[in-house]
């Protein structure tokens, strides 16, 4: 036999079994009729103020209060901002895309039995959504459900995401203080490097010009250094401090610690206290530098929790005052 012969068979050979393979593989899915798919799972999100989530591990209450969601069960947290998105948006339309089983044997195989996780929502203490959900689809682009009155499976059109699953801390708000550069009015610095502040001042109104107006960004406030009001800022400096206060969260949280010291928060006299527009004051209480986590433990006055907030966003404005000058005076 000559190798071309060898060659073309062995190839033959290969093409046998690898049909044979796609014949033997097993369909994730029965073959089923998607003739009678239920309707969506339309949900009026703004009415709704009251979900429950019963996963794996926990049972979780959340309930809305003015414009803020908030966990009532088992603790009372303010609830991450995530949870509109991971959650409510999820649920403002679910649709079915394809009958996946009827077999209750198969419920655990999707995580839409015992192992799902399942979801109740209210609108003034009516019940207007039920539905359990399980894992993702292999693609990734849906996720398998399940009507609690039904063994019937199905395959979401696009999928629902890991928020169902998550644990009660990890539902936690982790915002520290949360104020935009355009809430505050004083920022007051005292830190290793010495003290200082910022303070926010009206622009006399003035008539802009035409191209002023047409991109629409006339000031109508500026930052000085207090004490100073010809201190000139590296603006790029300037505008990373201002909005670090915003975005900053702790990494762990100690909620009724036993005493500061440990912290080293009892005789600290370093903090930042900001003021608002409307005058509240807010001061964060700097502790101790943890080399081991590379964290340093914070304090918001008048609260009893310390935290931890991670080296890298305490040095977002862990500066003394030479820090933000332009470096192009003349």
């Amino acid at each position: 036999m000559t190798s071309n012969r060898k060659m073309i068979l062995t190839a033959g050979i290969l093409i046998v079994l690898l049909g044979l393979a796609i014949a033997l593989q097993d369909d994730p899915y029965e073959k089923t009729d998607d003739s009678q798919l239920p309707d969506p799972l339309t949900l009026d999100a703004e009415s709704v103020d009251k979900i429950e989530i019963v996963n794996q591990t926990e049972a979780m209450t959340f309930e809305k209060s003015g414009d803020v969601w908030r966990m009532t069960n088992p603790k009372q947290y303010k609830a991450d901002t995530s949870f509109t998105t991971l959650v409510l948006d999820k649920l403002k339309e679910v649709r079915f895309e394809r009958l996946v089983s009827e077999k209750k044997d198969k419920h655990d195989q999707f995580e839409v039995g015992e192992n799902g996780s399942r979801v109740k929502a209210f609108a003034k203490g009516k019940e207007v959504l039920r539905l359990i959900v399980g894992k993702n689809t292999p693609d990734y682009r849906g996720t398998f459900v399940r009507l609690p009155d039904s063994d019937r499976v199905y395959a979401t059109a696009a999928s629902l995401g890991t928020g169902f699953k998550k644990k009660v801390e990890e539902w936690r708000d982790k915002t520290i203080v949360g104020l935009k550069e355009d809430e505050l009015n004083r920022i007051e610095f005292s830190l290793e490097d010495g003290a200082y502040a910022l303070v926010r001042k009206e622009i006399p109104s003035v008539e802009p010009a035409a191209e002023e107006k047409d991109r629409g960004d006339v000031a109508t406030s500026r930052w000085e250094m207090e004490g100073d009001a010809d201190f000139r800022f590296d603006q790029t400096r300037l505008n990373q401090m201002l909005s670090s206060f915003e975005r900053m969260k702790w990494s762990e949280i100690v909620d009724a610690p036993e005493t500061l010291e440990t912290y080293g928060l009892e005789k600290s006299k370093l903090f930042v206290k900001l003021t608002s527009k409307d005058g509240k004051e807010t001061t964060i209480k700097l502790g101790k530098y943890d080399e081991t986590i590379r964290s340093v433990w914070i304090q918001i006055e008048g609260q009893p929790a310390v935290m931890q907030l991670r080296k890298h966003v305490y040095d977002r404005f862990n500066h003394g005052k030479g820090f933000y000058a332009a470096t192009d005076k003349k």
